[in-house]
């Protein structure tokens, strides 16, 4: 099937190839502030620029997770930052729920450095922010599982080039040697034929899985918005954060909030509010653990979104624009899209430790709840 869309800066043709769900249910078109690349893929499963039921975010993670083969050797999932460190995460706790007996482990990249904490570094070359660090184990079991690993899960939300797999596979298979089997996972496979030439260039055995495969062709129409400030600090200059751990670090099994949690919840929650919980930047898979536990707890309706470094402009599956604070005081700005503060009876925003000034502005703004997580509301 062909699609077409007339963007404000220029057209989209995509031919659709396979789907294991409707492309309208999958995906919308957006028009980015972005000379590299004028458009966006807008998920409406991500949980990212459109706010998105719990449900149906863990139900393309089992999806996606179903199109793993049963693992008799260890593994280890790798989810990308900023927009797929929910997605690589969910995918994780399918497959573990799916088999259980696995030797499995998760890490996400990450924009923000660790103290005390190794790293290496590896570009997202299309992107508005395009260095990305990957942290190394801290402790010996987690270098241990990296060493033995036999099958190395990469996921992003879309894949066009394969470039940047390509660019973190080289880091890791320097950090797990013992790697045999490569897969590639992602809402949006849109490869096309380099699909193939990937696959048989690779010098391990690399299956792509994904609920949609496609191809694009865009003709710019010469009308750049480019973004007005910079999305990333300078080199040198990242921000160091204490680790919440949920996922930058690296966890061997699904996480469990635990009822600490609700001692920093609104006291007037009520069943059948309409509750809006939003992540900060790549922090965003607590913002789906908490809007499960209201589910479970509290009988609310929930939603689930972020904030995000991308700037977009307001066409197309992106509707509304809100300025937001910047959670780790690196100084480039944040956005949320597509939040109508009316439609919420609640807002609730997940952050790690403390709170930046900028992101308490932001819960004034909109009228917010501010869920302080760290390693002691989990286990």
């Amino acid at each position: 099937m062909d699609w077409s869309f007339d963007l404000p800066t220029g057209r989209l043709q995509l031919q659709l190839q396979e789907a294991k769900l409707p492309f309208e249910d999958l995906l919308s078109i957006g028009a980015r502030q972005n000379p590299k690349r004028a458009f966006l893929f807008v998920s409406k499963v991500l949980g990212k620029h459109i706010p998105v039921k719990p449900a149906m975010m863990r139900h393309c993670h089992q999806l996606l997770a179903q199109q793993l083969p049963a693992f008799d050797a260890p593994s280890l999932f790798i989810g990308m930052a900023e927009t797929a460190t929910g997605l690589g995460q969910g995918v994780f706790e399918a497959h573990v729920q799916q088999q259980p007996h696995s030797q499995a482990q998760y890490i996400h990249s990450s924009r923000v450095r660790v103290h005390d904490t190794d790293a290496v570094v590896f570009e997202e070359s299309h992107s508005h922010a395009t260095r990305v660090w990957l942290h190394l184990p801290t402790d010996e079991a987690t270098k241990t599982h990296w060493q033995q690993a036999q099958n190395l899960v990469l996921i992003d939300d879309e894949l066009s080039t394969g470039n940047t797999f390509c660019n973190l596979l080289q880091q890791c298979l320097q950090l797990a040697p013992n790697v045999k089997q490569v897969y590639w996972v992602s809402v949006a496979d849109f490869m096309g034929s380099r699909r193939d030439e990937l696959i048989a260039a690779s010098e391990l055995p690399l299956q792509c899985i994904s609920l949609l495969q496609g191809q694009w062709q865009f003709e710019s129409n010469g009308v750049i918005a480019a973004a007005t400030q910079a999305s990333q600090s300078h080199v040198g200059a990242e921000p160091y954060v204490q680790d919440a751990g949920f996922g930058r670090l690296g966890v061997a099994a699904p996480i469990q909030l635990n009822d600490t949690l609700q001692a920093q919840l609104p006291k007037n929650l009520k069943a059948h509010d309409k509750v809006l919980v939003l992540g900060c930047g790549e922090f965003m898979h607590a913002a789906l653990l908490v809007a499960e536990y209201l589910q479970e707890h509290y009988q609310v309706e929930c939603k689930v979104q972020s904030t995000t470094r991308s700037p977009i402009l307001q066409w197309g599956a992106i509707e509304t624009i809100t300025t937001a604070g910047d959670p780790y005081d690196e100084g480039v700005p944040y956005f949320v899209y597509n939040v109508v503060r009316s439609d919420y009876d609640h807002i609730l925003i997940c952050h790690e430790y403390e709170a930046s000034t900028a992101l308490q502005q932001t819960a004034y703004d909109l009228q917010a709840d501010l869920i302080s997580l760290t390693k002691e509301h989990h286990a």
